[in-house]
């Protein structure tokens, strides 16, 4: 099986050099932080879910689909062309990359980029005031489960 904690953690590793290139902290996200001020640009990790196949009866084996969000919060954005050499580095530093903690037989196909976009809610003005501005980019990657 996996183990959603240490993927989390392979992948905070992976972006390690994201961080340490843009001056960025780098951490797991908790809903609380999405509304929250912040003193510096940031990185934050997260698993969203797991999508299963239909079980391949005769083989005894299921596809998942695991998805994981990566939020960048930066601090006193001018313009949103600043933004876009962050993004491109999450994006090279995860494709096709296959976290260390699992399996490489279990192992589909590696981290691909499904969705990204500008994140807005109710509390953006509060947050735009203070300068913050997030943008969500999600990356998923296929895995063969056994035993489930």
């Amino acid at each position: 099986m996996y183990d959603l904690s240490a993927i989390e953690t392979d992948l905070l590793t992976r972006l390690s050099t994201v961080q340490t290139t843009y001056n960025l902290s780098l951490g797991t996200l908790t809903k609380e932080q999405l509304n929250q001020p912040i003193q510096r640009s940031q990185l934050l990790v997260s698993y969203r879910r797991t999508e299963f196949e239909s079980p391949q009866s005769l083989n005894q084996y299921q596809l998942a689909t695991l998805s994981f969000e990566i939020i960048t919060r930066f601090k006193d954005l001018r313009s949103h062309a600043q933004a876009y050499p962050i993004l491109a580095a999450v994006r090279d530093r995860l494709w096709n990359y296959a976290p260390a903690s699992l399996n490489s037989l279990d192992l589909v196909e590696g981290m691909r980029q499904v969705d990204e976009r500008f994140l807005s809610d109710r509390n953006d003005r509060k947050l735009l005031d203070h300068g913050i501005w997030s943008y969500s980019q999600m990356f998923a990657l296929k895995l063969v489960c056994t035993g489930l």
